[in-house]
């Protein structure tokens, strides 16, 4: 896959991705070679890691595979240290509430660690996962944020613009995206 993604880095592939079930496959380091081929084709490297496995999964990936993001990511803020370690390294955090409560990582929406994500400084930007399986879509998880996790408008265009620095994407498609929520604000 790596040597497959990395022949078509720049034509229509921007990342590679480990996802799958920690649980029963918790050392990533036998992937290190593919993510070693991945970035040096020049491809945003990101990894699921601390939904089923404990917070040092998510250092782990960053360390021995060279992840910028973490998906899903939501034991990270059950261990200070790590979540302060995220926040100091400018770790990205995808969280996807209703994903994530739909496998167990939170015990309900209203538990969701983004707000705990956000007053510690981790970066986060928002994802839907899987909204066939989950039934919910961005604009949906948008809402549950807003409405049950205590974003206000400032948080939601936050999460924005960390979408546009977190993304994998040339810098003429970043600076569009960031001239398009610029002009959305002042609208």
């Amino acid at each position: 896959m790596a040597r497959g993604a990395a022949r078509r880095a720049g034509d229509g592939v921007v990342g590679f991705d480990l996802a799958g079930d920690e649980a029963l496959h918790p050392d990533v380091r036998a992937h290190a070679g593919a993510f070693a081929l991945a970035g040096a084709a020049g491809l945003g490297l990101t990894c699921h890691a601390a939904e089923a496995g404990p917070a040092s999964a998510a250092r782990e990936a960053v360390e021995q595979l060279g992840v910028t993001r973490i998906g899903h990511g939501t034991h990270i803020a059950d261990d200070a240290e790590t979540m302060a370690w995220a926040a100091d390294t400018g770790l990205t955090v995808e969280v996807c509430p209703t994903s994530n409560w739909y496998t167990g990582a939170t015990s309900s929406l209203h538990d969701h660690p983004a707000p705990r994500f956000r007053r510690a400084g981790v970066r986060v930007v928002l994802g839907d996962d899987n909204p066939m399986q989950t039934r919910s879509l961005l604009s949906d998880e948008y809402r549950l944020l807003a409405r049950d996790l205590g974003f206000d408008a400032p948080a939601l265009e936050a999460l924005d613009l960390a979408a546009v620095e977190a993304g994998f994407m040339d810098d003429g498609t970043r600076a569009a995206l960031r001239r398009r929520a610029s002009s959305s604000r002042a609208a």
